[in-house]
C-alpha cells in the first residue's frame, strides 16, 4: 500500500474559510445590537430637577405635598386621597383656580404620584404640575 503525498496544489487539502467569517459577522452583529439594548435599559433618571422648569405665580395654586410614607398634606392637614378631592372640590367652588403644584419627595414611588395626580384631575383641577428644584 503506498500513501500518496500532496505535492501538487490541486491535491492539497484547503479549508473554506467563508462560512466561518459569515458565523463571526452574524455572532458580531448580534453583540452589537443586545449591548445597545441592555444601555438603553440601564439608564437611571433623577425626575425631581429639570432645566426648564418655571416658576409659577402661587395666587391661584393650590399646592398638595406628598412626603416619602406616602402622606399627604393639603393646607397643613395630612388628608388620604377621597379628603383631598372633597376639599380641592371645595376650594374650585368659591375661586377660579384651575392649577395645582405637587410638591413630591424625590424618593415616592410613580403609583401614588399618578394617583394623587389623578384625584385633582377629577376633582376639576386643568393644570398640574410637580416642583422641581432649580
Amino acid at each position: 500500500m503506498k500513501i500518496k503525498s500532496f505535492t501538487d496544489r490541486e491535491e492539497s487539502p484547503q479549508v473554506d474559510l467563508t462560512p466561518l467569517i459569515d458565523v463571526v459577522f452574524i455572532l458580531l452583529i448580534f453583540f452589537i445590537l443586545s449591548a445597545n439594548f441592555q444601555k438603553e435599559s440601564a439608564i437611571e433618571v433623577d425626575r425631581p430637577s429639570a432645566s426648564s422648569s418655571t416658576l409659577k405665580s402661587e395666587s391661584k395654586t393650590l399646592t398638595v405635598s406628598v412626603d416619602r410614607e406616602h402622606n399627604i398634606w393639603f393646607n397643613g392637614q395630612n388628608i388620604n386621597l377621597s379628603q383631598l378631592q372633597f376639599q380641592v372640590k371645595a376650594q374650585l367652588l368659591g375661586n377660579k383656580t384651575t392649577n395645582a403644584i405637587i410638591n413630591a419627595d424625590r424618593s415616592l414611588d410613580t403609583g401614588t404620584l399618578i394617583s394623587v395626580i389623578d384625584t385633582l384631575r377629577l376633582s376639576g383641577l386643568t393644570n398640574v404640575a410637580i416642583a422641581t428644584q432649580d
